[in-house]
């Protein structure tokens, strides 16, 4: 069955590299890429890549991200869709275990996961499903503690369970029946809603294994609300991967422009039998996976 990664981008050319490795480096091997770019110029890596998975497209002018995404499932050869934002950390049976999160529906979306602040080197967790228990209001610039009656707590969560269009996993057959609404921002949360709306089924994942890294930095506009805070240099073992992504972006940007980690942090990591359970969900909410319809 086939796996259609699809990245929408806009002047991001130094997170190129670091995407195109988290795709090749995925294990499930029956995928493409393809990657819509509206960018002022079209992207120098992508331009030089030779690669038959991958279909890059540049556009002369701008489109909106919902545009893009109809675009990108028009084209699409999988039977399934994958969002990949192009500047979040992957790991690599991220692919692999969507899909089998997928059985016997037909879309796939985590409701809990790991965030990182990259310029306060904040790591957070979020379990969007249990409003109560919401602690911190995080972004680029870091974590701020947040009163709870601060927070519209029923639509907050709806939209919160439901958005967050960087891990949505979905039939391509879905998104041509529920096409994205043509608006620059906040293009993923109808989408879904309306197709559970109509009566769809949707696999709503805790992600308590490191599967994705929301990274949150001073050039996107990101907002999370998490409840956990989780020491940084567990970062490293959580996402073992994640050292070499980082080396690939330093090399990128201009000196200064992503945080070095340290040494300690860059030594090659041994292996584990197991990856630490770190993060549980509150009561209601124990098992990692639950049906939504």
């Amino acid at each position: 069955m086939k796996v259609t990664v699809a990245i929408v981008t806009y002047n991001r050319e130094h997170f190129m590299p670091a995407i195109y490795s988290v795709y090749a480096r995925q294990t499930y091997p029956n995928t493409e890429l393809l990657v819509l770019d509206d960018s002022e110029e079209p992207s120098k890596f992508f331009s030089q890549l030779d690669d038959p998975r991958v279909r890059y497209m540049h556009l002369p002018r701008r489109l909106s991200i919902g545009r893009k995404r109809n675009m990108l499932v028009e084209q699409a050869e999988g039977e399934w869709i994958c969002h990949f934002d192009d500047d979040d950390y992957y790991a690599e049976n991220y692919v692999a275990q969507m899909l089998a999160h997928g059985r016997e529906v037909d879309f796939v979306k985590l409701t809990g996961w790991f965030n990182l602040s990259v310029a306060t080197r904040s790591l957070t967790y979020w379990d969007t499903r249990s409003a109560d228990d919401l602690s911190y209001r995080q972004t680029g610039k870091g974590l701020v503690a947040a009163r709870p009656e601060q927070l519209d707590q029923s639509p907050l969560q709806r939209k919160s369970v439901l958005g967050y269009g960087f891990n949505y996993f979905y039939r391509k057959s879905i998104a041509l029946a529920f096409p994205f609404e043509d608006v620059y921002c906040a293009e993923d949360y109808p989408m879904v809603d309306a197709f559970v709306r109509a009566g769809g089924t949707i696999n709503l994942v805790n992600d308590q294994r490191g599967l994705v890294l929301h990274q949150l930095h001073a050039s996107n506009t990101s907002s999370v609300s998490p409840q956990y805070r989780i020491p940084y240099f567990l970062l490293y073992q959580l996402f073992p991967g994640y050292a070499q992504y980082e080396q690939l972006l330093r090399q990128e940007q201009a000196p200064g422009a992503w945080p070095h980690a340290t040494t300690a942090a860059m030594a090659p990591q041994p292996r584990r039998r197991a990856r630490p359970q770190l993060v549980q969900p509150s009561p209601a909410h124990q098992q990692d996976t639950a049906i939504l319809s």
